[in-house]
């Protein structure tokens, strides 16, 4: 009878350590597994983080454009000022139309 119960507690323990076995066996697959979904999501970040960065540089250049743009029109609009206040002074009645069609022939 004491033998039976040895050869019981044997058994249990192997099946204890078997099951030990399995879970470390699956604890350690699914921390390769965690680690390579964290690596995945984390290129993907990458990933948009290079669209972003690419469509700020091309934001930043139209800004620059435009502000170029405005210090252009500023200073046309300037000039224009300026020669309407000539012609003011000097009497010149008369304006030009520069965008007509008939300048064009």
């Amino acid at each position: 009878m004491k033998a039976d119960d040895e050869m019981d507690n044997v058994k249990a323990r192997q099946r204890i350590n078997q099951f030990i076995d399995w879970g470390v066996r699956a604890l350690v697959l699914g921390c390769f597994i965690f680690i390579w979904r964290m690596y995945e999501s984390q290129q993907a970040f990458i990933r948009k983080l290079d669209v972003q960065d690419t469509a700020i540089v091309q934001l930043q250049k139209d800004v620059a454009r435009i502000e170029g743009t405005m210090v252009t029109m500023e200073t046309l609009k300037r000039v224009e000022l300026y020669m309407e206040l000539l012609m003011e002074r000097t009497g010149v009645n008369k304006k030009v139309d520069l965008t007509s069609k008939g300048l064009a022939k």
